[in-house]
């Protein structure tokens, strides 16, 4: 967008992110979102939808000033700056977007949909053309351009009128995509399509982040063309990621009459998986074997389709992204298929995961807090797989113009009765940092004394390997909880309050304890003090943890990441003290 052009373009956002509120619910209208989507252009790059603007409100103002007891309301907000036209439906959805711009592809159009109960009210209230008709009205000292559009006022930026008379004359059907209902679901939803994820890619998050487009190429909907050594640096790993795998992808936000918070996801694939849809488990089925004690992070389940071969990718973009870091700008694309071929082997025939993350104990190594039982179709060769796996990536890594040199030996180790691998890194080899005081400090504070990086793989029967860092000892005791049967976390008065929030069924949940968090940042900060005096990170009450959740089908995943209010209000207090803490 021309320079300009960004003071009208900022207070349109402004103003429209205002109006909006940016929450809402009202479960007994579930059409709205789907309705007004379908008055969005083809060439739309991705959209905000609100529901309700005036129950959002009240409901982000009980959320907002948890955190911050003087903000405003943000109907409140826009009623001060804008004074709100009449004939604005209150009660009614709002949709933020971006559309494409071809004259100038690297700023995208800015687009608002304002319900309207009545626009002959609302258009002499802003001096518009009361007919519908596009006309450039004023409205908190910004020159826009008004229009009717159904039961919604199109508002667009003066100099996009051309654009604004081709969003008119667009006739979309109802939006019956695999979005509807979930947007239908949602206080506020965030869309990104695939055209915006294709965007984000080549231009970044931001206009100005990108000024040369030099060496990339890409069609519509095509393949992005890298040049020499397949690096990429302009493109942003996530979303060309994202562009490669999903149609589209979107966010959500819902607040329930408790003021319990969900963050709700959903990403539907290119293409849909021959995989069939996920059985369903309880959440207490996810958590079994896990014994009552201090965690950060527990619980897993089945992997959602395609899972494997996303991660894989995702990793593998993840790496070329980074080639120039890693010394691999001379690979060629062999070489990035067995990188490729690499990750495809550590996830070959894994069908569910369960971990564990806990708080360190004083003494122990700091990564010695970390565990998962992994589900594969067959316990020996998964570990075929896995050797296999750490052989390839250390020809790359050998081959590679890094200085360090993370090679991995993958030895027999006996485990308690099991005959398990370890599978082990020198750090010290890897680096040749040994004369750097506060490295070798890090490193004993991490990893132990021997300042080596230990994965201790353990085949307790034909489906099931445990997995543990640092310590075979501790990973003894997790496999012992299985053994066992234990129901201690899933049982704990805490854990019962998220679980009751949740769907009684989930394929994969996964608990996080702040509580947990904070001790083990408290862990890693105190190994710090060889760098000087180190804050003292306040204390975390024991709350109910944070619920994540997710599933899929043929179509694509989706999941929530629900927050309890109690834990919310901590997380507010934490914050209050933290600022305290660093003078703020």
């Amino acid at each position: 967008m021309h320079h300009s052009c960004k003071p009208r373009y900022f207070a349109l956002c402004r103003r429209t992110l205002t109006m909006g509120c940016l929450l809402a619910s009202m479960p007994n209208i579930l059409l709205h979102a789907a309705d007004i989507v379908s008055l969005l252009p083809p060439n739309t790059l991705g959209y905000a939808v609100v529901r309700n603007i005036a129950s959002s409100d009240q409901k982000v103002a009980r959320l907002t000033t948890l955190f911050n007891p003087g903000v405003p309301t943000p109907l409140g907000l826009a009623k001060a700056i804008t004074g709100i036209p009449e004939g604005i439906d209150l009660e009614g959805d709002a949709v933020f977007a971006y559309l494409a711009n071809s004259n100038s592809p690297a700023n995208p159009t800015p687009l608002v949909l304002l319900p309207v109960s009545n626009y002959q009210a609302f258009a002499a209230s802003i001096q518009g053309d009361a007919t519908g008709e596009i006309c450039r009205v004023t409205i908190a000292d910004v020159d826009l351009l008004v229009a009717k559009l159904g039961d919604f006022s199109l508002v667009m930026n003066v100099e996009h009128r051309d654009l604004m008379r081709q969003v008119l004359a667009t006739n979309n059907e109802a939006s019956a995509n695999s979005f509807s209902d979930w947007m239908a679901g949602n206080d506020v939803s965030l869309v990104l399509t695939r055209l915006g994820m294709a965007h984000i890619a080549r231009h970044g998050w931001f206009q100005e982040s990108i000024e040369s487009e030099d060496g990339f190429a890409e069609d519509e909907f095509g393949e992005i063309a890298v040049s020499n050594g397949l690096t990429q640096q302009e493109a942003l790993p996530l979303a060309d990621f994202a562009r490669r795998n999903f149609r589209a992808v979107g966010l959500g936000l819902v607040i329930d009459k408790a003021d319990n918070s969900r963050l709700r996801w959903k990403a539907e694939f290119l293409k849909p998986s021959d995989s069939l849809e996920q059985r369903p488990g309880s959440i207490q089925e996810q958590l079994s074997g896990l014994v009552a004690r201090p965690f950060a992070v527990a619980g897993g389940g089945a992997l959602p389709p395609r899972a494997s071969d996303i991660i894989a990718d995702y990793m593998t973009i993840l790496s070329l992204q980074e080639a120039e870091q890693q010394g691999k700008t001379d690979f060629t694309r062999e070489d990035w298929a067995a990188e490729r071929r690499s990750w495809d082997l550590t996830l070959e025939g894994v069908r569910e995961v369960t971990l564990l993350m806990v708080p360190p104990t004083t003494g122990e190594p700091l990564l010695a807090t970390f565990f998962a039982r992994i589900t594969v179709d067959d316990s020996a060769k998964y570990l075929a797989s896995l050797k296999e796996s750490f052989e390839l990536a250390n020809e790359l890594t050998s081959r590679s113009k890094s200085p360090i040199k993370m090679l991995y030996e993958f030895t027999p180790q006996k485990i308690g009765d099991f005959e398990g691998v370890a599978i082990t890194t020198d750090l010290d080899k890897a680096t040749g940092d040994q004369n750097v005081d506060v490295w070798q400090a890090m490193l004993t504070a991490s990893l132990g004394k021997e300042h080596k990086f230990n994965i201790f793989c353990s085949p307790v029967d034909k489906e099931h390997v445990f997995v543990g860092l640092q310590s075979s000892d501790k990973l003894l005791d997790f496999i012992e909880g299985f053994s066992k049967g234990e129901t201690g976390l899933a049982n704990e008065v805490s854990v019962q309050k998220t679980i009751s929030l949740l769907d009684t069924e989930s394929p994969h949940a996964l608990l996080v304890d702040p509580q947990g968090i904070v001790e083990i940042a408290r862990a890693w900060m105190k190994s710090f003090l060889v760098f000087g005096m180190v804050p003292e990170l306040p204390l975390y009450p024991t709350v109910p943890p944070i619920a994540v959740t997710l599933s899929g089908d043929q179509l694509g995943w989706q999941g929530e990441v629900t927050l309890p209010l109690e834990t919310l209000q901590s997380m507010a207090t934490f914050v209050a003290d933290l600022k305290k803490v660093f003078g703020q």
